[in-house]
Order: C-alpha cells, then sequence, then structure tokens
C-alpha cells in the first residue's frame, strides 16, 4: 500500500512510524527502570544476603563489572545477588563499605539488540524510500500520439487534443508524420512545436491517434487506440474532480467498445466519419440537407433519460412534482420530468465531448457557408451546442486556434436556402432501448414469449400435451438439438508442464472458475501446442480477443524469442493481462487496447481462443505459416475422404471465392479422375472460361463466370445454390454469349476517360453515365461490350454472394443507410420470406421479378426446418 502512496505521504508515514517506535521503547526504559530493578534489589537481599542496600543512600564506587555467577553460587543460592538475573557487580558504598548486588546486564543485550534492530530498519526504509523515488522519477509518463501532415491532422486527431487539453494537458503530446485522404485540419504553431515529432514502430499497429500507457510497478506498458477508449485514459489522468465526474457512474461512460455499444459507435465512429462527409462534398446552395446523425441526436435528446438514479435524481432537481407523483408514476415518469440538458442526461459527460468538435464543425459550415442557423430546426442539439460552449471554449480555442461561432444576426446571406432534415427513427441511440427492438431482435415479453410457444407447437417443433394431459414426443429434425455441456476428457494428456509454470502464467490466476479449470488447461494446451509448431525465432504472434490473456501470456512464456501482441477492446480484461504480464516481468509481449478493425500491424500468425465477428477474419489472416489449408465450402469436397485440393492461381477473383479448373474438371464433372489428366485436357485448350482459353489448371473461375467446353457443347454458369456452394449450372448456348458483373468504382481517369471496374476485375472504357456503383451490367463476353444494365433500386430480383443468406434469390424490398457504418439490404424472396444482409453481398440479376439468367434448380429459395420436413413427408407420401 505505501508503494501507491505520493512521495511526500510516503516519507510522513514512514517518519511517524519510526518516532512512534522510538517513543514506545523509552516509555517503556522508563517504567522497566522505576519498577523492575527496585522490586528485584529488594528481593535478592531481604534473606541471605549480608549488609544493606546501600546503594539506594549512599554514593557508590562500581569495584568490578557486571558478570555472571558460578554455577556454584547460583544452585546454592549462597549469593543473593546470584538469584534474580545470575549476574552481580561490586560495589563500594561511600559509609558502609564493600558489597555485591545483582545487575541487569541481560536485559541491557536486549535493550541493545532492540536498538541495533530499530537502526537496521531505519536504514533499510530509508533505502527502500530511495529507490521508489528514483523508480517513480523513471516511471513513463503517458504519450499521446497524434497523425500530424503539414501542419494538419485529422478530425480524430482534433478531438484527442481537445480532450487532453481540457482534461488539463496532463498526457504528453507526440506528433506522428502520417499522411490522410481525408478531411485534416490546422492546429496552431504553438501546439505543432510543443509536440515532439517522431515515428515509432508501435505506431503502425493502430490507427492513430494512439495513447501509450506508461507502465507501473504493477501493470505492464499499454497501448490504446480509439477515440472513446483514448479519451477514457486521458481523463483518468486528471485530478479534477469535475474531469473524472465526467466520465459518469462508476466511470463507465463510453466503457462499452463500439462493436457491441450502439451509442459508443454513434459517439466515436458514425459522427466523426458523417462529419468528414459532409465537410469534404460540394453542398448545394438552394436545398440544404442537414446531416443525418444530428437528426438522430434530436430525437435522441427527446426521449426520456436513461440514467442510474434516476429517481432519486427527480426528487432533487424536481421536488414538487416528485411530491404530486405516486411512487409506481415517479418509477415511470423521472427520465420524462428532468430535462435533456446534455447528451446523457442533466450533467456533461465524455460523450458530449466527443460529440463537440464535430457537431461544432456541422453548425459552422452550415452558418458560415450556407446561411442555415442549427437551432432553428434542431433546438435541442441548438441549444446544446450554446450550453457547452462556455465550459469547452478554452480548451477548443488552444486546439484550433479559432473562435467560436459567430451570431446569426451578425450574417446576411441571400438567398435563404430550403432546409431539408432527413426522417429517422423516434428512437433514443442506446441499444436497451424498447422501442429500438422488433419482433425478433430483443428481450422478448410475456406475450411475445407465448405467441413463440404456439408457433413452436403448430410447427410440431416442442412437445405437445396429449389427451389426458402426458406429454407426447414428436419427432424433431436431424441435429436440431446438440450437446452443449461436455465435461473435460479423462485420457487427456498434455503437452505442456503445467505444474511449472508460474503463477500468474497460470489459467487459476485469470479468475477462471474452479470448475472449468481443466477444460481450460485442455484448451489451452492444444492452441499453445499447435503454435509452438508452427512458429519460428523471431515470429510475431498476435492473439486477437485475449481477454484476461490466457493464450498470450503462456505463449510469450514458453516462446522467448518471439513477440507477442495481444489485443482486445475491454478495458478490465486487459487491466488484468497487464497485471500478469507485469508479474511475469515479459519484455516480449505488447498489450494493446481497441477495436480488433483498428488493428494494422504485421504478423507471422493470428491466434484467437475465442473469436467472433470481426476477430474471425483477422485471426486468420493470410495463413502463410500453414503447410495445409482448410479448402472453402462451396468447393463441395469431401472431409472424410482425405482429398487435397491446389491452391488456385492469381487471378480475378479471390482465393476464397473461386473454383479451380481441377475441381471444376475432377471433383464435379467427373472428366478425369487425378490431376494429371486434368492438365492434359487444358492443355489440348478445349477450356474456356469467359470466352478466353484457360491452359493453367488451377485457373480460379468465380461467380457468374461462364465456362465453355466446346470438344462437348456444353456451357454452365457458376452460380451459388442456396447452401452456400457452387452450383454447377448448365445453361444454353444463347445464355453464354453474355454474363452479369456489378459494378465496383465509377471513376475517371487520364484525360477525362470514365471508366468501371467490375467484380471479377474487368475495367470498362466509357459506360453509360448512368450507371453507378452497385448497379449490374450486362456483357457481351465476345465484344467486352456492354449491352444493358440493371440499376440498383427497390423491386429488382438480386442474388446474395455472401453472409449467412449466400446464394439466396429474392427482390429488394428497401435499402437501410447507415453513415459511418454498413448498409443494410431487406429482401423478401419467392415464398414471402423477408430477411436482410450487408449492400456489398447483394448482386443484381433481373429487373423487376425478370432474370437475366436462368436459376439453378431450387430457384433460390430456401426453406426453413419445417418446410423441407413437410417437402419430405408430402414426398413420401405421393410415392
Amino acid at each position: 500500500m505505501i508503494e501507491k502512496c505520493t512521495k511526500k505521504r510516503m516519507l510522513i508515514s514512514v517518519a511517524l512510524l519510526i518516532g512512534l517506535s522510538v517513543a514506545i521503547v523509552l516509555l517503556e526504559h522508563h517504567l522497566t527502570q522505576s519498577s523492575h530493578h527496585s522490586s528485584h534489589f529488594h528481593a535478592n537481599y531481604s534473606g541471605n544476603q549480608t549488609g544493606t542496600q546501600c546503594w539506594l543512600t549512599e554514593k557508590i564506587t562500581i569495584l568490578d563489572d557486571c558478570h555472571p555467577c558460578t554455577d556454584f553460587e547460583k544452585n546454592s543460592q549462597s549469593v543473593g545477588s546470584c538469584v534474580a538475573t545470575g549476574y552481580k557487580e561490586k560495589i563500594r558504598c561511600e559509609t558502609s563499605g564493600d558489597t555485591t548486588r545483582s545487575c541487569e546486564r541481560v536485559l541491557w543485550l536486549e535493550e541493545r539488540r532492540f536498538w541495533t534492530l530499530e537502526i537496521v530498519s531505519l536504514v533499510l526504509e530509508g533505502e527502500k524510500t530511495l529507490k521508489l523515488t528514483c523508480k517513480k522519477k523513471k516511471k513513463m509518463t503517458n504519450t499521446l500520439y497524434i497523425p500530424v501532415m503539414d501542419g494538419s491532422t485529422s478530425l480524430s486527431g482534433v478531438i484527442a487534443m481537445f480532450i487532453n487539453s481540457w482534461s488539463g494537458n496532463k498526457t504528453q503530446l507526440t506528433l506522428v508524420n502520417h499522411s490522410s485522404d481525408s478531411l485534416t485540419i490546422p492546429i496552431p504553431t504553438s501546439l505543432a512545436a510543443q509536440g515532439a515529432k517522431a515515428n515509432p514502430d508501435f505506431a503502425l499497429l493502430t490507427t492513430l491517434p494512439l495513447l501509450v500507457v506508461g507502465e507501473s510497478d504493477t501493470l505492464s506498458r499499454l497501448t490504446v487506440s480509439g477515440l472513446a477508449a483514448v479519451s477514457r485514459h486521458l481523463m483518468k489522468e486528471s485530478d479534477d474532480p469535475v474531469v473524472v465526474k465526467s466520465l459518469g457512474f462508476r466511470g463507465n461512460c463510453l466503457q462499452a467498445p463500439a462493436e457491441c455499444s450502439l451509442w459508443t459507435s454513434f459517439c466515436e465512429v458514425q459522427m466523426v466519419q458523417s462529419t468528414v462527409i459532409f465537410l469534404t462534398q460540394q453542398q448545394k446552395r438552394d436545398v440544404v440537407e442537414i446531416p443525418p446523425v444530428l437528426a438522430k441526436l434530436e430525437e435522441h435528446m427527446k426521449q426520456p433519460i436513461r440514467m442510474h438514479n434516476v429517481v432519486k435524481r427527480c426528487q432533487k432537481d424536481r421536488p414538487q412534482s416528485a411530491d404530486q407523483l405516486k411512487q409506481e408514476e415517479i418509477q415511470k415518469l423521472a427520465g420524462s420530468l428532468l430535462e435533456h440538458c446534455y447528451v446523457e442526461g442533466p450533467d456533461m459527460t465524455l460523450a458530449d465531448l466527443l460529440l463537440f468538435p464535430c457537431i461544432f464543425l456541422l453548425a459552422d459550415r452550415l452558418l458560415s457557408e450556407l446561411g442555415v442557423q442549427l437551432a432553428d430546426y434542431l433546438p435541442r442539439v441548438g441549444a446544446w451546442l450554446m450550453r457547452m460552449k462556455p465550459a469547452v471554449s478554452q480548451a477548443w480555442n488552444n486546439t484550433v486556434g479559432e473562435k467560436l461561432l459567430p451570431d446569426i444576426g451578425s450574417l446576411s446571406i441571400q438567398p435563404q436556402p430550403r432546409v431539408k432534415i432527413p426522417r429517422v427513427k423516434e428512437i433514443s441511440l442506446y441499444k436497451k432501448d424498447t422501442a429500438r427492438r422488433t419482433g425478433s431482435v430483443g428481450n422478448l415479453s410475456s406475450e411475445e414469449i407465448a405467441r413463440v410457444i404456439d408457433l413452436l407447437k403448430r410447427q410440431k417443433l416442442m412437445w405437445l400435451d396429449g389427451d389426458n394431459g402426458a406429454r407426447v414426443t414428436t419427432e424433431l429434425p436431424e441435429g436440431l438439438i446438440s450437446h452443449i455441456d461436455v465435461a473435460a476428457s479423462s485420457d487427456f494428456t498434455a503437452n505442456i508442464d503445467w505444474a511449472s509454470l508460474p503463477d500468474p502464467a497460470h489459467p487459476q490466476q485469470g479468475h477462471v472458475p474452479g470448475s472449468r479449470v481443466d477444460r481450460k488447461i485442455q484448451q489451452l494446451d492444444g492452441m499453445a501446442t499447435a503454435v509452438i509448431d508452427a512458429v519460428s525465432e523471431g515470429d510475431v504472434v498476435v492473439d486477437f480477443c485475449s481477454g484476461g490473456g490466457h493464450l498470450g501470456i503462456i505463449l510469450a512464456y514458453l516462446l522467448p524469442r518471439c513477440h507477442v501482441v495481444m489485443v482486445d477492446n475491454k478495458e478490465e480484461s486487459v487491466r488484468n493481462a497487464r497485471r500478469r504480464v507485469a508479474q511475469l516481468m515479459l519484455n516480449n509481449v505488447t498489450v494493446i487496447q481497441s477495436n480488433l478493425d483498428y488493428f494494422r500491424g504485421r504478423f507471422d500468425l493470428g491466434v484467437a481462443l475465442h473469436a467472433c465477428g470481426v476477430a474471425t477474419d483477422l485471426a486468420r489472416g493470410p495463413k502463410k505459416h500453414l503447410k495445409r489449408l482448410a479448402a472453402p465450402k462451396s468447393w463441395m469436397l469431401d472431409k472424410l475422404g482425405g482429398v487435397f485440393a491446389p491452391r488456385p492461381s492469381t487471378g480475378p477473383h479471390k482465393l476464397r471465392e473461386s473454383l479451380p479448373l481441377v475441381v471444376f474438371l475432377r471433383n464435379r464433372l467427373k472428366y478425369a479422375l487425378n490431376n494429371s489428366e486434368v492438365t492434359k485436357i487444358v492443355m489440348q485448350r478445349l477450356i474456356k472460361v469467359d470466352g478466353k482459353v484457360r491452359t493453367d489448371s488451377n485457373y480460379p473461375a468465380g461467380f457468374m463466370d461462364v465456362i465453355t467446353i466446346d470438344k462437348t457443347g456444353e456451357f454452365f454458369r457458376l452460380v451459388y445454390d442456396v447452401k452456400g456452394r457452387f452450383a454447377i449450372h448448365r445453361i444454353t448456348a444463347e445464355e453464354a454469349k453474355y454474363k452479369l458483373c456489378k459494378v465496383r468504382r465509377v471513376q475517371v481517369g487520364p484525360k477525362g476517360i470514365p471508366f468501371i471496374t467490375t467484380h471479377d476485375g474487368r475495367t470498362i472504357r466509357y459506360p453509360d453515365p448512368l450507371v453507378k456503383v452497385n448497379d449490374t451490367i450486362q456483357l457481351d463476353i465476345a465484344t467486352n461490350k456492354i449491352m444493358d444494365f440493371i440499376k440498383f433500386d427497390s423491386g429488382n430480383l438480386c442474388m446474395i454472394t455472401g453472409g449467412r443468406n449466400l446464394g439466396r434469390v429474392g427482390t429488394i424490398i428497401n435499402r437501410e443507410r447507415h453513415p459511418g457504418s454498413f448498409d443494410i439490404v431487406h429482401v423478401k424472396d419467392a415464398l414471402g420470406h423477408l430477411f436482410a444482409t450487408r449492400l456489398n453481398n447483394v448482386f443484381i440479376i433481373g429487373k423487376g421479378s425478370k432474370a437475366y439468367i436462368s436459376l439453378p434448380r431450387d430457384k433460390g429459395v430456401k426453406l426453413s426446418i419445417a418446410e423441407e420436413r413437410n417437402k419430405r413427408l408430402a414426398a413420401k407420401a405421393a410415392a
């Protein structure tokens, strides 16, 4: 505990402890001399000791110093002065003459030993204090790294510097030369000169800005990326109670990462990206469209406040209104009675500070260039902005060196433009808002649960009650029920000596419950063994979703010559990992707290113990270290037969979204028995892909490619079936003359020549000006000319080329735009089933309900489990 105190308090505490010990010893010595001595001396001379106790009344001279009595004198007790202590000294009284008395040599020796121990302790404490003081001086300070280019920085960099300035500039500022294609904002010359310029290697690990938190005695060094996480650490360094209070109740404001928190994603990602888009795009003068993020924030501030102890706060701020309501009504109306002064409630928090720079710049652009007063159209956002100005004006001016917004009365812009406010849902930006939840998402109410149970009973997917009340079992589809709780294997043989590992490296130190330790050890043993066999000296291993560092710390301990990078976005888990790394004193570990999509570092091997979503893609990586790769599911290869599939050659399609010709001819058409026969076929120039002869047996054919075999007169088009596999779909010779291509980019090249690029890597010059991104063109294979094109509009037919709905065909219902995130497209298939997917996964294949290509056997309609069962039962009954 003393190491956590400041230097001044630590020195005062040590001095008080030493002074207290000395005072106690002196008091004890005084009491001992006044009582213990006299009682012993009187007792010694009460019997067989001749003479009187002359030393009590006369002056004495010591003739012989204190020395031990002989064994005879002790046993016979012939000399009374030897009875008490076993020591005696010879003295001469001024009148009575010579005599002996007991002496306290033993007590004096103990007292001397005590003083020796006290002096040694004092010296050791002083040495320890000096070491701690020097260590505190050598402790690395936190450093904020900001990207700069020609005296300007990104919007994220401005926000980070603004938070640091508002928090009191407790963190050292370092500028990193980093080019940026997006919006850049000039920073003051004084601020640019103040920050030291550097290009550290760890700045390439994650996106900028980033914060490096210095190591301490109990925690290792940490790299933090992401606006919300960086801002939280900056504000924690402040001693100002106002700054600390801005982190919200228990310091949890924006603690959840953007990947799982809608509110954090809005403040950290969506608002920043929308601001950059609005400020960089050319705006129309006659019609001004308010950015959708501002409209969302306006609706958010209309909703009741959601905060901790909202009832108590309501009773404090609005006592008159609260006293007139019953207790049940206060529980429901407390959030509505409080005024939404700031974005999270009545108090300013970190969320307000993150949003202020973006909204300030948006309002400045609307007012100064377009003549639109934000408060006239979004009154709550306008009032919030005016309320924030006095609180942050000094920090904002120190960051950008500009004045605050001018008054509307000082502007005279004519003509007045027409303002268009986008329509958004009247809900808050919190994920737990019940108004945000649809019927299939979120926590179900009791009525919804009852409806779900009734639906399961009607579909015979649940136990039914018989006539007499007994349970009647029904035949469930195969694979519907799986065993989840599997006990640990009893015949497990560990490859790692877990007993020899130090305590901080063991899973038990990572807060793993006792019931799960055995299975966790088995899991880690298998993963660590595979990694140890795959890496070599000097490799960089990244542990994605590292959590408390179970796998990463073990790898770093067992592989001291490899560097381990642990990435996680949970603050508490990262703190536990830092503590364990510091206890082990590992120098080959880098701990990063950030969202996984912010990671930009190079690595040789990626591992993920519990990866999901983005972590799966990052952990896989290119897999250059492995000798064997799992073939894609779409190739339909036998898992148990041990069939080896070749790696596709470089081509127009992605590695895992293509089908090599050897698999097509050998495994799907059965025209060859082995790779050698496939090579002989293609070398005879018998196989054409999109009208061109291909002699590479590993050439990657992809989605919508047309494969022609002239010798047999066969034509095939590669499309997906509803199970996500490549369907070898036979087509006619007429249909084989063209293919459909999705437009990826529309650009203008040198000399003003327009061109488009498609999903299969084609570049087509001088397209129709109406062709836009995500549209589909009908391409003549022989001439490479555009025959027709299909717009990406609602009502058109599409096929899904990625995600969970891969291979499904349906009609586009509508498109949800999410600035700063993925746009969502809602699709309805031929049976009326509704599903949604990302915009990148949608491939337009027809106008209206008319498809430009023929579809495989299932027509892109995916049946549910119950529909497949009914179909099989109907087929069995008909037979």
